[in-house]
């Protein structure tokens, strides 16, 4: 008798946990505002408008800007619980990246507003011209500027169209006046954070 009712009460309470869990995940959900996350097309990328995104990494809590952001703060992990529950993201799988799409011939001039954004806050010790990694392929530029934030190394990676198709990276002499392929039918370029990481140890996506 004892332990059908020991039983009934352990099941009552993985009840509650679980409502409980349920509760505060929605809450998290619908604290995100209207139009701060937008699927790019067909794609994993996506355009965030969010002030700032706070990734958490051994009770650590690092919180980055998000260019001309303003919708404000999201946990990571609240991001992509609203994409999977919102059938825009695979549970299970990480996002492409996050996207900044600009008009018609703004592209490159859009591109050095943004590390010039980054400049000011996680890139504040890094020479933009010297990325920590730098790779290209024929028009795509990949660049990784390594960062640290509460002593977890943490990487941007930004992946580009450039207008000149380069043979080696040692042919880029400047980051900051590099001029980008302004004829794309949506002219765009990719970004996205990886926290506990080093440069040397991300794929080029």
């Amino acid at each position: 008798m004892k332990i059908r009712i020991f039983s009934t009460l352990l099941f009552m309470l993985l009840i509650v946990i679980n409502c409980n869990y349920a509760i505060s995940e929605t809450k998290a959900i619908s604290n995100i505002e209207q139009g701060s996350i937008q699927k790019f097309f067909n794609t994993d990328s996506f355009i965030i408008k969010f002030s700032n995104i706070i990734y958490e990494h051994k009770e650590k809590k690092i919180k980055i800007p998000i260019f001309k952001g303003s919708m404000g703060d999201v946990l990571y992990d609240d991001f992509r619980k609203f994409c999977s529950v919102n059938n825009l993201l695979e549970e299970g799988f990480r996002e492409n990246g996050f996207i900044i799409k600009t008009d018609k011939g703004k592209l490159s001039k859009t591109f050095n507003e943004f590390i010039l954004f980054y400049k000011k806050s996680i890139l504040s010790n890094t020479d933009l011209n010297k990325p920590s990694r730098i790779e290209v392929d024929g028009g795509g530029l990949y660049l990784f500027y390594e960062f640290n934030i509460e002593g977890v190394p943490c990487v941007i990676y930004i992946v580009a169209t450039t207008k000149e198709e380069y043979k080696s990276a040692d042919q880029i002499k400047s980051i900051t006046g590099i001029e980008l392929d302004e004829t794309a039918k949506i002219p765009h370029f990719r970004y996205s954070f990886w926290i506990n990481y080093k440069s040397e140890e991300i794929p080029v996506l």
